[in-house]
């Protein structure tokens, strides 16, 4: 693939896949053109600051040289939209001012280097945008640009095990390691060197040449989440036009007992359980390779109905026959093939013996249903089975890695109080006061929120994180969640796995106090019906607005009130548009928000499905139980309701 295949690959990207083949029509746009408009288009991205979405954060400064950065990349954002618009001299004007400001940055900012980096490239591709339209930008102190990737020759020979198969797993792991999807497979040198279905990846002595590293530079790997950092890349090729050797195998990766640790086996004598002790053991050490997706010698264990089915080598066990079943052989690195887990330490003696004890016992099924994802059932047993402490420093370890992926380089400082592990970079001063309310906020929400008063429906302290600018906020949700938040969001909540917490931007002044404490309530009464029971997101985001309103005693009736639901209300047909999430998002929340308002008032009702499902009922069930009629009859009588005026 050549540079100018790249550079297509990019605008296809940017401009849409019918401009783009219009593009490439014989005799319409000559090479100098197309490197124009790629150019052009390129780097209008990078005005309109999309591409900052993906830079990581180091090594932060103090707040003052960090608002320096954050104000001038808004101001390279208002540039671009009046580039887009056309007016050019206005949008060059602004960059100018930007240019002059970044030179008379103070030494703080300069330490910030990621984003004083990745701002100066923003600059010079400005620059470089402006001057296709006529307009220069004077620079009085220019920042070195990087090198070429390509360019950067290697001064030391590479080891493929400490310093390529780590990057690749990194960056590449998720869908080339633990899966193989395009039947390509880095989870091992010979794999990497053999391919996928498109061909060999790796051209030895040709890294810039090579498949891998041009689907690297054209933006198509990783396909999602965070760009192939520079110098990872840099090392690859270097390797690569080494020759691409192997010169051993990595060193296994320690075993992370986060789920299955020694206290988690049964006594010697006791009962095996599979949700309980089986479901972590396999899901830690064994989906990564026999996962649903191609899974190795067709033997997936992502579900009990799935390791019940076997695989190429046949049945997985045999019922009260653990010596004759395959499962232990190849525990046991017996018989042919390679032992299991493979490129892992073997289990223990404890672990294999209390396998050897499940299917002694029949290896019986006694989870929630047999489809059930066993990593799921892993964590809904260990939240059910650890101590709050437990789970509250699984979750500090947790936060500590969030935190890296948003500010690498950087510790976060942590303050722990009654219900709340607050991370930030702020000073304990901030962090204490932040807890403070809170708690006290916890409390306020307690006395409207009716939990059933025998459960704890958090167990454990929630990590609250503390960003502090939107940059930061939206960076979060890129690095730690993969995904983008809308631009106007400044708080939400998350309850992946054993983790629970919230995030926000931390309240920069008194004016910004509500802001904070609404964000705040609204993510704390998330979290906790998320993790009281399995409730439908509808009804989640119903209750989110309906504690939110009685905790600060608002009401939403009222003239604009009233026009904005009869407007969400005018959109729907049917009571399936307000559960699936097919509306616009603000009107889905209106009405939710109208519909479980209704539901409480019969607040025993209410509160008895709140109660029944936290205990463990199916919540359709349960509101037929307490309603007589299931979610969707009601929702359909309240619609017809409102659409009569009632």
């Amino acid at each position: 693939m050549q540079n100018g295949s790249r550079s297509n690959t990019v605008i296809s990207k940017v401009i849409g896949p019918s401009m783009f083949r219009k593009s490439l029509l014989p005799n319409e746009l000559p090479g100098d053109t197309i490197r124009k408009l790629f150019l052009r288009y390129a780097l209008l991205l990078f005005c309109l600051g999309s591409i900052l979405i993906g830079v990581n954060s180091q090594l932060m400064a103090a707040p003052q040289a960090v608002d320096s950065l954050s104000e001038l990349r808004g101001e390279l954002r208002e540039a671009g939209k009046f580039y887009k618009n056309g007016e050019f001299r206005k949008a060059a004007e602004i960059v100018q001012q930007v240019q002059l400001d970044f030179e008379k940055l103070p030494a703080e900012a300069q330490k910030d280097r990621r984003r004083y980096a990745a701002l100066a490239e923003v600059l010079r591709k400005a620059r470089a945008l402006l001057e296709l339209e006529g307009l220069s930008i004077r620079v009085a102190k220019p920042v070195e640009a990087s090198k070429p990737v390509e360019q950067r020759a290697a001064t030391q020979t590479v080891s493929y095990a400490d310093d390529v198969y780590p990057n690749l797993k990194k960056r590449c792991g998720d869908c080339h390691v633990d899966d193989r999807q395009g039947g390509f497979s880095m989870a091992d040198y010979a794999l990497l060197m053999r391919g996928g279905k498109s061909g060999t990846a790796i051209f030895r002595k040709n890294g810039s040449k090579s498949p891998i590293v041009e689907r690297i530079l054209a933006g198509e790997m990783p396909p999602d989440g965070p760009s192939f950092p520079a110098a990872e890349l840099q090392t690859l090729i270097a390797w690569i036009d080494q020759g691409a050797r192997l010169d051993r195998k990595p060193d296994p990766e320690p075993t992370n007992q986060a789920i299955t640790t020694n206290r988690d086996l049964p006594a010697a004598d006791g009962e095996v359980s599979f949700a309980q002790h089986i479901a972590p053991l396999f899901a830690e050490q064994c989906v990564s390779c026999h996962g649903n997706n191609n899974p190795r010698n067709d033997l997936s264990l992502a579900t009990y109905a799935r390791m019940q089915q076997g695989g190429d080598a046949g049945s997985l066990w045999e019922a009260g026959q653990p010596n004759a079943s395959l499962l232990v052989r190849k525990l046991k690195g017996l018989g042919d093939g390679q032992r299991m887990p493979l490129n892992r330490p073997p289990l223990s003696d404890a672990q294999i013996a209390m396998v050897e004890r499940w299917i002694q016992a029949g290896a019986t099924f006694d989870g929630d249903a047999p489809n059930q994802p066993i990593q799921d059932l892993a964590t809904a047993m260990r939240l059910k089975t650890a101590s709050a402490e437990e789970l509250s420093e699984e979750r500090q370890a947790l936060a500590r890695k969030s935190w890296g992926l948003v500010f690498a380089g950087q510790e976060p400082e942590f303050h722990a109080s009654d219900h709340f592990l607050l991370v930030g970079n702020d000073g304990q001063e901030l962090l204490a006061e932040v807890a403070r309310d809170a708690e006290s906020l916890f409390d306020k929400v307690g006395k409207v929120f009716p939990l059933r008063s025998d459960s704890q429906a958090v167990k454990g302290r929630l990590s609250l994180f503390l960003l502090p600018d939107s940059y930061d906020y939206h960076e979060f949700a890129q690095m730690v969640e993969q995904r983008s938040v809308p631009p106007d969001w400044t708080g939400h909540w998350a309850t992946p796995g054993l983790d629970a917490y919230l995030v926000t931007l931390r309240p920069r002044n008194a004016d910004d106090r509500e802001r904070f404490e609404t964000d705040l309530c609204r993510s704390l009464v998330g979290t906790q019906i998320e993790l009281s029971g399995a409730f439908p997101k509808w009804f989640v985001d119903g209750t989110v607005e309906l504690i939110h309103d009685r905790v600060f005693k608002r009401s939403r009736r009222g003239r604009d009130a009233n026009q904005l639901l009869t407007e969400a209300f005018a959109g729907v047909t049917k009571p399936k548009q307000v559960m699936d999430g097919s509306l616009p998002p603000s009107q889905a929340k209106l009405l939710r928000a109208d519909f479980v308002q209704n539901l409480f008032r019969k607040t025993g009702a209410y509160q008895a499905v709140i109660e029944e499902v936290s205990a463990g009922a199916d919540f359709t069930e349960s509101v037929e139980k307490q309603y007589g009629k299931p979610p969707e009859g009601l929702m359909a009588q309240w619609l017809t309701s409102k659409k009569k005026g009632r």
